[in-house]
């Protein structure tokens, strides 16, 4: 909310009040009655192929964002199929028209578009408490369970409504065609007024009416799963006898070469020892 600074005169006195402090001073239902409307807002509404009324929305303020329209939906869906057909539709008219009173100077329009899980409102703190907003138990700061949902998410945008169509939907939606006053122009004779005010008029609908698809484009689920080393007592005395055994073999068989190479060696030494003296007997002869 913008603010600005309003002088109310009362013979000698001045009374100087802030517009932001007037208003946070509202409560939140207040500030709820005087802002957009979830039916001015919300034209058309789509979920999972079927339309939606305002029965399934819960409106709230937050201070930094404003007035939130809080989609739960009461048919506990816990999933949707893949495709455009089985996501979230939404029309959204955003009133870009200043209905400030003259004296503020600039004003915010816009969306803030969230996606979370299904919860309750307030969030919940203990994991013994439990809602019925949208699923029969939600809980809050409790253990991870087993199952983990992630999302790569991917963003399109494209250009909406199309220049055949622009101006269907202007009047579908009551955007009129602005007024250009003379003295706003450089020079008046060189404008082609239609077109610059097409202009114009384009461009407010451009930035008041948006279409807005949220859907799963494709899904895989990954199965990890676990279990005991060992069931069972006789499994692991299986298992540390056919280890034990093939160490043994292997050590038996390591004692076998060891043995052979000694052999090899000696009968290797006593041979040349043999030979040595067979040729030393036959130079004497």
């Amino acid at each position: 909310m913008a603010g600005c600074l309003t002088n109310c005169s009362d013979g000698d006195q001045f009374l100087n009040y802030n517009f932001d402090d007037l208003y946070n001073s509202l409560l939140g239902f207040t500030k709820i009655v005087i802002g957009e409307s979830m039916e001015s807002t919300i034209h058309e509404f789509k979920y999972a192929n079927d339309n939606q009324n305002f029965s399934n929305f819960f409106a709230y303020y937050l201070p930094k964002t404003g007035v939130c329209f809080h989609f739960n939906f009461k048919g506990l869906v816990k999933e949707a199929g893949v495709g455009q057909e089985n996501g979230m539709a939404l029309l959204i008219r955003l009133n870009s028209d200043p209905k400030l009173r003259e004296g503020i100077q600039e004003g915010k329009h816009g969306l803030t578009l969230t996606i979370q899980r299904p919860l309750s409102f307030p969030t919940l703190t203990a994991c013994t408490t439990t809602s019925t907003v949208a699923d029969p138990e939600s809980t809050c700061g409790c253990i991870l369970s087993c199952t983990e949902v992630t999302f790569d998410i991917l963003h399109s945008q494209g250009k909406w409504p199309a220049d055949g169509s622009w101006k269907q939907i202007a009047k579908r939606f009551g955007i009129t065609r602005p007024i250009v006053m003379a003295t706003d122009m450089i020079n008046f004779e060189e404008v082609d007024i239609e077109k610059y005010t097409d202009f114009l008029w384009r461009r407010k609908v451009d930035t008041s009416v948006m279409k807005i698809n949220i859907f799963i484009r494709s899904k895989e689920s990954l199965e990890f799963s676990e279990k005991d080393k060992y069931e069972s007592y006789w499994e692991f005395l299986a298992k540390m006898g056919g280890s034990m055994s093939v160490f043994m073999g292997l050590s038996f068989v390591a004692v076998i070469e060891v043995w052979g190479t000694y052999l090899v060696w000696i009968w290797s030494v006593v041979s040349c020892k043999m030979c040595r003296k067979k040729k030393t007997k036959e130079l004497f002869n």
